[in-house]
Protein backbone atom coordinates (compact mmCIF):
# COMPACT_ATOMS: atom_id res chain seq x y z
CA UNK A 1 0.00 0.00 0.00
CA UNK A 2 1.16 3.56 -0.56
CA UNK A 3 2.01 5.30 2.14
CA UNK A 4 0.78 8.73 3.33
CA UNK A 5 4.03 10.25 2.06
CA UNK A 6 3.46 8.52 -1.36
CA UNK A 7 0.03 9.49 -1.14
CA UNK A 8 0.80 13.27 -1.06
CA UNK A 9 3.21 13.12 -3.22
CA UNK A 10 1.04 11.42 -5.77
CA UNK A 11 -1.60 13.74 -5.14
CA UNK A 12 0.42 16.70 -6.03
CA UNK A 13 2.55 15.75 -8.85
CA UNK A 14 -1.17 15.13 -10.52
CA UNK A 15 -2.59 18.48 -9.24
CA UNK A 16 0.45 20.18 -10.31
CA UNK A 17 0.31 18.20 -14.54
CA UNK A 18 -3.18 18.63 -14.97
CA UNK A 19 -3.89 21.75 -13.32
CA UNK A 20 -7.47 23.06 -13.79
CA UNK A 21 -8.09 20.04 -16.01
CA UNK A 22 -8.25 17.63 -12.96
CA UNK A 23 -11.69 16.88 -11.59
CA UNK A 24 -10.91 14.06 -8.76
CA UNK A 25 -8.45 11.79 -7.72
CA UNK A 26 -9.64 8.61 -5.92
CA UNK A 27 -7.55 5.21 -4.26
CA UNK A 28 -10.19 2.62 -4.98
CA UNK A 29 -10.13 -1.45 -4.35
CA UNK A 30 -8.09 -3.49 -1.82
CA UNK A 31 -5.59 -0.98 -1.54
CA UNK A 32 -8.82 1.55 0.82
CA UNK A 33 -8.71 -1.74 2.44
CA UNK A 34 -6.15 -3.47 4.63
CA UNK A 35 -7.87 -6.37 5.60
CA UNK A 36 -8.10 -7.53 1.74
CA UNK A 37 -4.90 -6.19 0.55
CA UNK A 38 -2.42 -8.78 -0.01
CA UNK A 39 1.63 -7.20 -0.11
CA UNK A 40 2.73 -8.36 -3.96
CA UNK A 41 -0.57 -9.24 -5.65
CA UNK A 42 -2.78 -6.55 -5.26
CA UNK A 43 -3.17 -3.58 -7.45
CA UNK A 44 -3.11 0.14 -6.21
CA UNK A 45 -5.93 1.22 -7.98
CA UNK A 46 -6.12 5.01 -8.57
CA UNK A 47 -8.62 7.03 -10.91
CA UNK A 48 -8.12 10.22 -11.89
CA UNK A 49 -11.07 12.22 -13.65
CA UNK A 50 -10.32 15.04 -16.31
CA UNK A 51 -11.54 17.28 -18.23
CA UNK A 52 -9.49 16.85 -21.19
CA UNK A 53 -8.23 13.19 -22.13
CA UNK A 54 -5.21 12.60 -20.72
CA UNK A 55 -2.45 11.40 -23.75
CA UNK A 56 -0.40 7.80 -22.61
CA UNK A 57 2.72 9.67 -22.95
CA UNK A 58 1.52 12.03 -20.74
CA UNK A 59 0.26 9.48 -17.92
CA UNK A 60 3.60 7.69 -17.95
CA UNK A 61 5.42 10.64 -17.34
CA UNK A 62 3.12 12.01 -14.70
CA UNK A 63 3.00 8.45 -12.92
CA UNK A 64 7.08 7.65 -13.19
CA UNK A 65 8.12 6.20 -9.87
CA UNK A 66 4.18 5.23 -8.86
CA UNK A 67 3.70 1.59 -8.74
CA UNK A 68 -0.13 2.19 -9.11
CA UNK A 69 -2.37 0.90 -11.73
CA UNK A 70 -4.01 4.16 -12.83
CA UNK A 71 -7.36 4.94 -14.87
CA UNK A 72 -8.02 8.13 -16.53
CA UNK A 73 -11.68 8.93 -17.49
CA UNK A 74 -12.88 12.29 -18.73
CA UNK A 75 -15.96 14.23 -17.70
CA UNK A 76 -17.74 12.40 -20.42
CA UNK A 77 -16.47 9.06 -19.84
CA UNK A 78 -17.26 8.59 -16.25
CA UNK A 79 -20.82 10.02 -17.11
CA UNK A 80 -21.12 6.58 -19.77
CA UNK A 81 -20.16 4.43 -17.91
CA UNK A 82 -21.51 5.39 -14.96
CA UNK A 83 -24.91 5.15 -16.60
CA UNK A 84 -23.99 1.57 -18.78
CA UNK A 85 -23.83 0.43 -15.05
CA UNK A 86 -20.07 -0.70 -15.03
CA UNK A 87 -18.33 -2.20 -12.09
CA UNK A 88 -15.41 0.05 -12.06
CA UNK A 89 -17.95 3.20 -11.49
CA UNK A 90 -19.67 1.29 -8.75
CA UNK A 91 -15.91 0.82 -6.93
CA UNK A 92 -14.56 4.15 -7.96
CA UNK A 93 -17.89 5.49 -5.54
CA UNK A 94 -18.37 3.47 -3.02
CA UNK A 95 -15.17 1.68 -2.47
CA UNK A 96 -12.55 4.40 -2.62
CA UNK A 97 -10.64 7.11 -0.57
CA UNK A 98 -10.76 10.64 -1.90
CA UNK A 99 -7.95 11.96 -2.24
CA UNK A 100 -9.10 15.44 -4.37
CA UNK A 101 -12.49 16.16 -5.55
CA UNK A 102 -14.30 19.50 -6.65
CA UNK A 103 -17.57 17.83 -5.81
CA UNK A 104 -17.77 15.06 -8.45
CA UNK A 105 -17.44 12.22 -7.01
CA UNK A 106 -20.00 13.16 -4.07
CA UNK A 107 -22.30 14.58 -6.17
CA UNK A 108 -23.05 11.48 -8.27
CA UNK A 109 -22.02 9.00 -5.83
CA UNK A 110 -25.84 7.71 -5.43
CA UNK A 111 -26.50 7.46 -8.87
CA UNK A 112 -25.14 3.81 -9.76
CA UNK A 113 -27.62 1.53 -10.99
CA UNK A 114 -26.65 -2.09 -11.42
CA UNK A 115 -27.53 -2.58 -14.80
CA UNK A 116 -27.38 -6.28 -17.62
CA UNK A 117 -24.15 -4.50 -18.29
CA UNK A 118 -23.32 -4.94 -14.70
CA UNK A 119 -23.88 -8.62 -14.67
CA UNK A 120 -22.43 -9.38 -18.14
CA UNK A 121 -19.32 -7.81 -16.88
CA UNK A 122 -19.11 -9.66 -13.40
CA UNK A 123 -19.83 -12.83 -15.19
CA UNK A 124 -17.16 -12.68 -17.96
CA UNK A 125 -14.33 -10.87 -15.16
CA UNK A 126 -15.35 -14.90 -13.01
CA UNK A 127 -14.65 -16.56 -16.04
CA UNK A 128 -11.40 -14.50 -17.24
CA UNK A 129 -10.10 -15.21 -14.32
CA UNK A 130 -10.82 -18.93 -14.10
CA UNK A 131 -9.24 -19.11 -17.53
CA UNK A 132 -6.24 -16.96 -15.69
CA UNK A 133 -5.76 -19.50 -13.31
CA UNK A 134 -5.75 -22.33 -15.45
CA UNK A 135 -3.76 -21.08 -17.76
CA UNK A 136 -1.13 -19.94 -15.08
CA UNK A 137 -1.26 -23.30 -13.52
CA UNK A 138 0.13 -25.01 -16.75
CA UNK A 139 2.53 -22.42 -16.96
CA UNK A 140 4.09 -23.37 -13.98
CA UNK A 141 3.12 -20.37 -11.81
CA UNK A 142 1.11 -21.44 -9.08
CA UNK A 143 0.46 -18.64 -6.73
CA UNK A 144 -0.35 -16.38 -10.17
CA UNK A 145 -2.71 -19.08 -10.13
CA UNK A 146 -4.06 -19.28 -6.58
CA UNK A 147 -4.84 -15.48 -6.82
CA UNK A 148 -6.59 -15.50 -9.87
CA UNK A 149 -9.09 -18.46 -8.49
CA UNK A 150 -9.66 -15.89 -5.33
CA UNK A 151 -10.68 -12.84 -8.33
CA UNK A 152 -12.86 -15.58 -9.93
CA UNK A 153 -14.83 -16.90 -7.05
CA UNK A 154 -15.02 -12.92 -5.87
CA UNK A 155 -16.70 -11.69 -9.46
CA UNK A 156 -18.72 -14.82 -9.35
CA UNK A 157 -19.92 -14.30 -5.70
CA UNK A 158 -20.57 -10.86 -7.04
CA UNK A 159 -22.31 -11.51 -9.89
CA UNK A 160 -24.85 -13.84 -8.63
CA UNK A 161 -25.49 -11.05 -6.02
CA UNK A 162 -26.04 -8.79 -8.81
CA UNK A 163 -28.69 -11.41 -10.18
CA UNK A 164 -30.53 -12.77 -6.81
CA UNK A 165 -30.14 -9.50 -4.87
CA UNK A 166 -29.41 -6.47 -6.59
CA UNK A 167 -26.23 -5.58 -4.50
CA UNK A 168 -22.67 -5.77 -5.38
CA UNK A 169 -20.76 -6.69 -1.81
CA UNK A 170 -17.06 -5.10 -1.78
CA UNK A 171 -15.22 -6.72 1.05
CA UNK A 172 -13.78 -10.46 1.33
CA UNK A 173 -16.40 -10.04 4.85
CA UNK A 174 -19.12 -9.14 2.86
CA UNK A 175 -18.79 -11.70 -0.04
CA UNK A 176 -18.35 -13.94 3.04
CA UNK A 177 -21.52 -12.86 4.22
CA UNK A 178 -23.55 -12.77 1.12
CA UNK A 179 -22.61 -15.80 -0.15
CA UNK A 180 -23.56 -17.82 2.57
CA UNK A 181 -27.22 -16.20 2.50
CA UNK A 182 -27.16 -17.57 -0.98
CA UNK A 183 -25.49 -20.93 -0.86
CA UNK A 184 -26.23 -21.74 2.61
CA UNK A 185 -25.77 -25.69 2.17
CA UNK A 186 -22.90 -25.07 -0.22
CA UNK A 187 -18.46 -25.27 -0.17
CA UNK A 188 -19.13 -21.33 -2.09
CA UNK A 189 -18.26 -19.74 1.44
CA UNK A 190 -15.69 -21.79 2.70
CA UNK A 191 -13.52 -22.57 -0.17
CA UNK A 192 -13.77 -18.49 -0.54
CA UNK A 193 -12.29 -18.03 3.07
CA UNK A 194 -9.68 -20.46 2.14
CA UNK A 195 -8.54 -18.82 -0.87
CA UNK A 196 -7.99 -15.46 0.93
CA UNK A 197 -6.27 -17.62 3.34
CA UNK A 198 -3.69 -19.06 0.66
CA UNK A 199 -4.10 -16.83 -2.03
CA UNK A 200 -0.53 -15.65 -1.33
CA UNK A 201 1.42 -18.78 -0.93
CA UNK A 202 3.96 -20.43 -3.37
CA UNK A 203 2.21 -23.43 -3.39
CA UNK A 204 3.15 -27.21 -5.00
CA UNK A 205 1.74 -28.46 -8.02
CA UNK A 206 -0.68 -30.32 -6.35
CA UNK A 207 -1.78 -27.86 -3.99
CA UNK A 208 -2.72 -25.53 -6.73
CA UNK A 209 -4.27 -28.29 -8.75
CA UNK A 210 -6.49 -29.33 -5.75
CA UNK A 211 -7.46 -25.54 -5.16
CA UNK A 212 -8.74 -25.32 -8.83
CA UNK A 213 -10.82 -28.91 -8.95
CA UNK A 214 -12.38 -27.22 -5.96
CA UNK A 215 -13.14 -23.83 -7.77
CA UNK A 216 -14.70 -26.13 -10.57
CA UNK A 217 -17.22 -27.32 -8.13
CA UNK A 218 -17.71 -24.08 -7.21
CA UNK A 219 -18.65 -22.51 -10.13
CA UNK A 220 -20.53 -25.68 -10.91
CA UNK A 221 -22.88 -25.42 -8.01
CA UNK A 222 -23.49 -21.07 -8.78
CA UNK A 223 -23.66 -21.54 -12.10
CA UNK A 224 -25.73 -24.70 -12.27
CA UNK A 225 -23.71 -26.32 -14.88
CA UNK A 226 -21.40 -29.61 -15.13
CA UNK A 227 -17.94 -29.14 -15.95
CA UNK A 228 -14.99 -30.89 -17.52
CA UNK A 229 -11.90 -31.41 -15.18
CA UNK A 230 -8.21 -30.02 -16.26
CA UNK A 231 -7.30 -33.62 -16.94
CA UNK A 232 -8.85 -33.14 -20.04
CA UNK A 233 -6.41 -30.20 -20.72
CA UNK A 234 -3.49 -31.86 -19.79
CA UNK A 235 -4.21 -34.77 -22.29
CA UNK A 236 -4.48 -32.51 -25.19
CA UNK A 237 -0.75 -30.79 -24.58
CA UNK A 238 1.12 -33.86 -24.34
CA UNK A 239 3.93 -33.88 -27.17
CA UNK A 240 5.74 -31.14 -28.43
CA UNK A 241 2.36 -28.74 -28.55
CA UNK A 242 2.71 -25.09 -26.93
CA UNK A 243 0.22 -23.64 -25.02
CA UNK A 244 -1.06 -20.11 -26.19
CA UNK A 245 -3.91 -19.46 -24.17
CA UNK A 246 -7.35 -21.04 -22.72
CA UNK A 247 -10.73 -19.81 -21.64
CA UNK A 248 -13.68 -21.06 -20.04
CA UNK A 249 -16.75 -21.16 -21.33
CA UNK A 250 -20.34 -22.01 -20.26
CA UNK A 251 -22.77 -23.45 -22.83
CA UNK A 252 -25.35 -25.47 -23.38
CA UNK A 253 -25.72 -25.75 -18.79
CA UNK A 254 -21.68 -27.03 -19.48
CA UNK A 255 -18.25 -25.40 -18.41
CA UNK A 256 -16.36 -25.97 -21.09
CA UNK A 257 -12.44 -25.42 -22.41
CA UNK A 258 -11.28 -23.55 -25.55
CA UNK A 259 -7.63 -24.12 -25.66
CA UNK A 260 -5.42 -22.72 -28.48
CA UNK A 261 -2.25 -24.47 -29.15
CA UNK A 262 0.67 -24.20 -31.63
CA UNK A 263 1.24 -27.11 -33.22
CA UNK A 264 5.49 -28.56 -33.71
CA UNK A 265 5.37 -27.21 -37.58
CA UNK A 266 4.36 -23.43 -36.07
CA UNK A 267 0.59 -23.73 -37.07
CA UNK A 268 -2.51 -22.89 -34.50
CA UNK A 269 -5.57 -24.67 -33.76
CA UNK A 270 -8.29 -24.29 -31.48
CA UNK A 271 -9.74 -26.96 -29.51
CA UNK A 272 -12.85 -26.91 -27.20
CA UNK A 273 -12.32 -29.48 -24.77
CA UNK A 274 -15.68 -30.56 -23.34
Amino acid sequence: MLSKYEIELLKNRLSKALGIDLVSIVIFGSATRSDDFTSGLSEIDVAVITLRKIRVHERMNILKGFRVNAVFLTLEEFLYLLKEGFPLIYFILHDSHVLYDRGFISKHKEEFKITEKTKEYLHRAGLSNLSMAVESYFRGMYRESLNSLYRAVRHAIRHICCEKMGVIPISNAEIVEKSRELFPDMLVSSIFVDLVRVRGFTPSRNYCREHIENVLKVFSEMYRVSYVSIDAIEEILRGKRVLKRIDAIIENEKLIWRVKLMEEDGSYREVDVG
